[in-house]
């Protein structure tokens, strides 16, 4: 498209850029709208895992154990696998990679923290996992 715009004379390529412009314009606006609707099923999502805890603590307090459910082998595998590419990342960059809600994989990490396979350190009020040497 830019050898076609860099071989037309001045006139057709100020229209061309234009039309250029106005299509980006309108991806941005379409990317905006995606990103939104993205943000509030995110917070959705995060406002049911609260109730959920909640939920969980009521039914602990009427005297009903309730077994912690296993972490998926595959996802604790990807998350080992992230940080030995990476070194270290924290919760929310592990959650972009593996397309996670941020409270889920932060769950997954601190797990996988008690059970000896990672450790974290704090860096400027963000909790780095990497894989215990």
């Amino acid at each position: 498209m830019l050898k076609e715009i860099f071989g037309l004379k001045k006139e057709n390529k100020d229209e061309k850029i234009d039309e250029m412009i106005k299509l980006i314009d309108s991806q941005l606006s379409m990317i905006s709208m995606e990103i939104e609707k993205l943000k509030n099923l995110g917070s959705k999502i995060e406002n049911i895992e609260k109730k959920i805890a909640i939920l969980e603590e009521l039914i602990k307090e009427q005297g009903v154990e309730i077994k912690p459910k296993p972490v998926s082998e595959k996802t604790k595998e990807a998350i080992k696998t992230l940080l030995k590419r990476y070194g270290s990342l924290n919760a929310w960059q592990v959650a972009k990679l593996l397309n996670m809600s941020r409270t889920r994989c932060a769950e997954y990490l601190k797990q996988m923290e008690e059970e000896g396979i990672l450790v974290s350190q704090w860096k400027s009020r963000k909790k780095y996992y990497s894989i215990r040497q």
